[in-house]
């Protein structure tokens, strides 16, 4: 694989994990802890920024990110149909009668056994 295509699967496959959610959680903790120990102490800022009582709009953001993930885009609904002609109006025929075929019309084809042609030799 050359590298724009390793790039493109790599990023893929973090959006499949989700690392963009935990990069923007991240984001929304950082920007948490430095505003709050401004205004409180660093312990205040570290209990209220990971106890989940103070959410920023960051982290309703995610949040609200990960449950719409999570939720189907499209339900279907199956329901049974119904189509042909009713059970008890179909007939089925008896299958034939075995019908004994003489083994003198059997034929067999006969078994070769022919050695594969050798390459000629190489002249060096």
């Amino acid at each position: 694989m050359n590298r724009f295509t390793r790039i493109i699967a790599a990023t893929l496959l973090a959006l499949f994990l989700g690392v963009h959610w935990f990069a923007l959680q991240s984001v929304g903790w950082a920007s948490m802890l430095v505003s709050r120990s401004q205004t409180a102490g660093w312990q205040e800022a570290v209990r209220t920024t990971f106890d989940g009582d103070h959410p920023c709009e960051v982290c309703k953001l995610v949040s609200a990110g990960r449950k719409a993930e999570k939720q189907p885009v499209v339900e279907f609904k199956v329901t049974k149909i119904e189509a042909g002609v009713p059970a008890d109006q179909v007939a089925i025929p008896e299958p034939p009668a075995f019908v004994r075929v003489p083994m003198a019309i059997v034929m067999v084809p006969p078994i070769l056994s022919v050695t594969p042609v050798l390459p000629p030799p190489r002249s060096c």
